[in-house]
């Protein structure tokens, strides 16, 4: 598939820059957070983090497409090439790691109703 030109001038790196800042912030905030309810064995604050997964979905998609609308805009210097190309890895490496603070308070959810180990949530929580 070949990629045309765009007629719309492409985002500015910049944009894209914070764009990934945000991201990166928030599944900082996420995994914190799901280490916390965890620890604490709080079902509303894992709750929380299921929920604000979607955020994170939709920051890298509109990365993604932002770094797309780059590329289609045309030859542009190699070292521009690879940072647009990195900020797209980049992000989909961190939406992975928000995957992982989802997964964690899902399962908080579950372990939040039994007695779970104190040494197994004191690794979890040295981890973070």
């Amino acid at each position: 598939m070949a990629i045309t030109a765009a007629s719309t001038p492409p985002p500015a790196p910049r944009a894209i820059e914070i764009e990934f800042a945000q991201l990166a912030a928030l599944v900082e905030t996420q995994l914190n957070d799901a280490i916390s309810a965890l620890e604490r064995r709080d079902i509303a604050a894992a709750e929380k983090v299921v929920r604000g997964d979607a955020k994170i979905d939709a920051l890298n998609r509109a990365i993604d497409e932002k770094v797309l609308e780059v590329l289609k805009a045309g030859p542009m210097p190699d070292r521009q090439l690879r940072q647009a190309v990195s900020y797209m890895k980049l992000a989909g490496e961190l939406e992975r790691v928000g995957d992982l603070a989802k997964n964690v308070a899902k399962r908080t959810l579950i372990v939040s109703r039994e007695a779970p180990s104190q040494s197994l949530i004191a690794g979890v929580v040295r981890m973070g």
